[in-house]
């Protein structure tokens, strides 16, 4: 699963608070944390980088539920507005 690509729409360093939607309030990651908010805000600081994935992976991450955050703009490209997903099991967000 190819998880990182350049920045496609800026090349310049991030620091800023941004707004998620909640993708799956489903996860233990979630619900101890938000209940059940349906947007969140946090920081982001990144230059370079963003969630990239091919059709296929992205239909897997839909239909296996680990896609938990949005965002609500896209400050980076993100693939779907990916802003965190989890592992098939759930042992890990990112």
């Amino acid at each position: 699963m190819h998880c990182q690509a350049p920045n496609r729409l800026r090349q310049v360093y991030l620091s800023r608070t941004a707004h998620y939607e909640i993708a799956n309030h489903e996860t233990d990651f979630y619900q101890p944390l938000y209940g059940s908010t349906d947007q969140i805000s946090l920081p982001i600081a990144h230059g370079e980088g963003n969630y990239y994935c091919d059709e296929a992976t992205l239909a897997q991450l839909r239909a296996n539920h680990q896609i938990i955050f949005e965002y609500v703009e896209n400050p980076n490209g993100s693939t779907a507005n990916i802003a965190g997903i989890t592992m098939k099991r759930e042992m890990c967000l990112g």
